[in-house]
Order: structure tokens, then sequence, then C-alpha cells
């Protein structure tokens, strides 16, 4: 078979738009959480039965599930249809019975491919969406798109939304992203000739987000009934974030519940409520919240001050608040579960200060004979260090106490203390780093790190952070092993050196397998060869010279494939082995 034959076949740019699909979605849910990893493969379910077409194509057919997993996708979606509870719901006029019929037709759809998703992968290990059907040729066609955090990390989830199944309001920054993602990706569809449509067409990926946190906003004022104020929050709280009041930045806390509500004690009661869209007014009542009290508002509009009280059930979903941080930021929060960051009008999924996957792989790569609960300690050590409101430097080395006696001049040198937490959050507090070593000790505060100007340095950074990447840099060329965390004004903290995740060995040797046999083919088969090579330039720091050697030869056959067959050039850099790489990035 020719390997332009899509054997599979919806339409002629499936591939295309499978391929520009996935990107997008790479780059919409990266910017959410750099965390996050990201599939999406094409779901075509023949219209009318037909011989001569496919029951079901997949696209990319390799997508991890095989066109078996989904036979029964209309018999499980008309059974769901008919026990929907909406088989009595009817409508006087025909637009609204067609309505009525989309909509159950839509959900009954949507439950059934989601329904053996979790058949086809118990596994739970990914979180998936499915767009619902477009129309594209013969075959109604849909997006399923999977989400897995590198790192386990997971977004909180609402316990509920008060909204209608119809309006589709998420529970969580993630649910609601992916919405608005798959979204976009039915827009680039729904034309008058899909059939020619070749790629995805979508916003661009902060425009998705900032719809998104706007959609996730929502819930407060269906919880709080506000009609008036509905899809005017997230907007609003921007706003509020962009102000300043008489120099200052906008610092405090908004309540957003239904008024009277039994969490909520009232300390000061406006006598005409505000609009909440009068966002100069509010910044100045924000100035209030300072002193401990909260604004209160249902969302439409502000009540006066107060204060949550009594023992909140979480599972009401219907007492939230705002936190605005700064200029331009913000954070929204239920039962004290931050929902999302927002800074310059595009969230964030909340995380850590500090990526413990990544300081428990650097720990690793710098002091290989370090046991798992001294890295234990020292992580929650730096967490410690990111919780007060001053940047600070901390350094984990080995040689603490030799380094607080090198740098007595320029630090404050103190009887050697087993940290803790509060101790670091106190003494962060002046200018200056802390040495600790291995075992938690603090051997020296207010340390000015020397070091000499490099070519890595950054204009663009700070004092604080070109200060670091020197003393890094001499503590190499003096073989001292060091770990800083540089945690900025934010709270958010940075590890220097920058080194790659710790890669497991048999991840490599696998992929030399697949190497091997995809060089022993006759037939080049360019699905698993992107997939391959995409894999390989993800991770050219680990290779030995023997590895390169063999991807190489692969790169060598797939470019020649390539040209051959589809007429594209393609000339991608060797692979070479990295001279900082070594056996402490494996495990």
């Amino acid at each position: 078979m020719n390997s332009n034959t899509i054997e599979l076949f919806m339409w002629g740019y499936q591939r295309h738009f499978q391929i520009g699909v996935e990107d997008a979605a790479e780059q919409v849910f990266k910017k959410l959480d750099p965390g996050f990893q990201v599939k999406v493969f094409l779901l075509g379910v023949l219209r009318e039965p037909s011989p001569r077409w496919h029951p079901v194509c997949l696209e990319p057919p390799n997508c991890g599930f095989t066109t078996s997993d989904f036979s029964s996708l209309r018999t499980d979606a008309a059974m769901l249809r008919a026990s929907d509870g909406d088989e009595n719901l009817v409508s006087t006029t025909e637009v609204g019975m067609k309505s009525i019929e989309r909509r159950r037709d839509h959900r009954a759809n949507k439950a059934a491919v989601m329904a053996l998703l979790q058949k086809a992968d118990p596994s739970g290990e990914k979180d998936y969406h499915f767009s619902g059907y477009i129309p594209v040729g013969k075959y109604d066609v849909g997006m399923v798109l999977s989400i897995k955090h590198r790192d386990g990390l997971h977004c909180y989830q609402l316990p509920r939304s008060h909204a209608e199944d119809r309006y589709g309001v998420p529970v969580s920054i993630v649910d609601a992203t992916a919405r608005e993602f798959l979204q976009e990706c039915g827009r680039s569809l729904y034309v008058p000739d899909p059939e020619i449509v070749d790629r995805f067409e979508g916003s661009r990926a902060e425009e998705i987000l900032r719809n998104a946190g706007s959609r996730l906003m929502e819930v407060p004022n269906f919880a709080a009934q506000s009609w008036g104020g509905l899809y005017g929050l997230f907007n609003a709280c921007n706003y509020i974030a962009s102000l300043s009041y008489e120099g200052a930045e906008s610092v405090g806390g908004m309540i957003v519940a239904k008024v009277g509500h039994p969490n909520i004690s009232t300390t000061i009661q406006l006598s005409t409520p505000i609009r909440l869209q009068k966002y100069r007014a509010i910044r100045k009542l924000l100035e209030i919240t300072t002193t401990g009290e909260s604004i209160l508002t249902d969302g439409e509009f502000v009540t006066g001050f107060g204060r949550m009280c009594g023992v909140y059930n979480p599972s009401r979903s219907d007492l939230f608040m705002v936190r605005f941080t700064g200029h331009h930021k913000w954070e929204a929060l239920h039962d004290d579960n931050s929902m999302m960051l927002v800074k310059h009008e595009v969230p964030r999924m909340p995380a850590p200060s500090l990526n413990k996957a990544e300081f428990v792989s650097s720990c690793g790569i710098l002091f290989p004979d370090i046991e798992p609960e001294k890295i234990a300690l020292l992580y929650e050590l730096a967490l410690g260090a990111c919780k007060q409101r001053h940047g600070t430097i901390l350094v984990i080395t080995p040689f603490a106490k030799e380094e607080s006696e090198r740098l007595s001049s320029q630090s404050t040198g103190i009887v050697p203390t087993h940290a803790s937490q509060e101790i670091l959050r106190c003494v962060s507090a002046i200018d200056g780093a802390i040495l600790i070593d291995m075992d938690g000790v603090c051997h020296a505060i207010g340390a000015i790190l020397d070091g000499s100007a490099i070519q890595e340095g950054d204009t663009g950074r700070g004092a604080r952070y070109n200060s670091t990447l020197g003393y890094i840099h001499g503590m190499r060329e003096r073989k001292i092993p060091c770990l800083t965390v540089v945690v900025s004004e934010d709270g958010t903290a940075e590890l220097m050196p920058e080194l790659p995740r710790r890669l497991e060995r048999k991840e490599i040797a696998t992929k030399g397998d697949e190497i091997a046999d995809l060089m022993k083919k006759e037939d080049h088969d360019f699905d698993r060869a992107f997939d391959l090579i995409h894999w390989l330039e993800e991770h050219r720091f680990y290779f030995s010279e023997a590895f390169c050697g063999k991807a190489n030869e692969f790169l060598d056959k797939h470019e020649a494939a390539l040209q051959e067959e589809r007429g594209m050039i393609y000339n991608r850099a060797k692979f070479v082995p990295n001279p900082g790489m070594s056996d402490a990035f494996l495990i």
C-alpha cells in the first residue's frame, strides 16, 4: 500500500487537520501548565451503513484505541437517548422541538463515546474529553482530547455546578479549557465544505484560556442566582486587578455568594448596593479589605463588607473567594482550594510554588548519594522559603559550612541550626542567600553570593537571578555540587541550575528497539516514524554516541522516504552526544 493512502478514510485532509489540532492543543495546555501532556485523535462514525465504507475511522490509526472499541457507538447512544429523562419534553414550536432533539442527540453521543473510552482505558491516568460530532462527508466526526500531567498533578474540581446541563458550565479550569478548545475545533469543521478543511482555524491559545476563565467564573453567578451579573465576573476581576489606588496595587479579598448566605457575617452594609462594573468605585472599596474584611458581592452588586463564618459544607459549591494579589493578578478559590490563578487576564492552573518532581530529580543528579528522606526534608524547607513575601535565595550544598566560612565577610554567620519552615520564613526577610547543608542545617543567612559575570547572564532578569547564575558557575568550576532555589517576590520559585529531568534507561532501550524494528521494514511506516522522531527530538540530551549513530541511520531512512514518496525535503539536525550528559541523568 502506498504510504500516502489513508486506509481509514473520512476526508482527504484528515491527517493534516489532526496534526494541526494536536499542535494547537499542546500550545493551549502548555500555557495552562507546562507539565500537561496532550493527545488528540479524530473519531469518525459512518452516518449511513455501507459495505464500501468503514463503520468507524480513527486518525491517527495508532491512537491507542482500535475501531472495534467503538463498534457499538450508535447502539449505545440510542439507548442513552431513550432513557435520558427528556423523552417527554416538548416545545410548542417546530424550532424548539428541533433544538430539544439536537440537544438530546448531542448528550447521548458524548456520553456513549466517554463510556467506551473509559472502558477501553480503565487506568484512569488520562482525562478524556469529546467534542461531539460534526458532519464531514459520509461521517460524523469528533475530536477526542486526552490530558495527562507528567507529575501527576490534578486541578481542583468543584463538587457541583448549579447551572442546568444545557449551559455546559465547567467545574474546573482544565474542564473549561478542554470545552473551549474542542468548541474551537468544531467551528473549524462547521463550514459549508468541511471536506476541504486541512487545518485548525481556532483562536490563539491566550484567547481560548481567557474564554475558559470567563466560563469558570460563571459558576459563582449561577450559585448566587445573580443573572444580571452573568458573564461579567471574570472581566470585572481583571479590570479591578489592573487598577491602582493612590499608587498602591490591588490587594484584598472579595467574597462571591448569594445575599444572606449562612456562612457570611456582614460587618458593614452599604445603604445602596454598587454594581460590580463600577470598577473604580470597587477598587477604592478594596482598600478596606486590607484590614481583614472582604468585599461582599453576589456577582452583580457589591452589598458591603464581611467575613466567612461557621462551618461551610463544600458540597454546596456556593461560596467563593476572589483574592487580588497584585497588579493584574488575582486568584479564584472555593473552600480554600485555588481554582485558578490569573495574571494579565490569562488563567493558569494552580500548582505548588516549587515543582516537587523537578526538585527530586535535581537532587538525585547533583547529590547522587542523598537519601530520599533528606530530599523530602529539603523540599519542605524550600517550600517554607517560598512562603515569605520577599524574594530570597536558598543555597543547598554539602559544603554549606565551608561556604559560610568563605563568605563570612559578606554574610551573617550563625550557630549551625536545624532549619524549619518557620525559621526560613523569618530569616529570608533580610536580603541575601541562606546556606543549608544536606541535613537541613542552616550555616549562614544574608549571604551575598560572589561569582564572575558570565555569557549565560540575562539582562532581562533581575540581580538575584544573575548573581545566582554567576555563583553556580563558580561552584561548578570548583567542582562543588550546589542547588539553589531562587524565590521571586510573588512567591514563585526557580531551581538553578536548570537541569533536564532524570530519564529511565529502559525508556531509551525501548526506543532503540523501535528504531531497529522500523529499520527492518521494507515499507516505511510514516505514522510510527513521526511519533518516534518527535520523541527523539525531545530527548536529544540523553543519547550516547552509539545511540546517536542508530538514531541518525533511522533519520536518514525517514528523510529519504519523505523525499521519494511525498516529495518533501526536511533536513533535521543530526543527533550528537551532549557533553553535559552523564549517568547521573539516568535511573
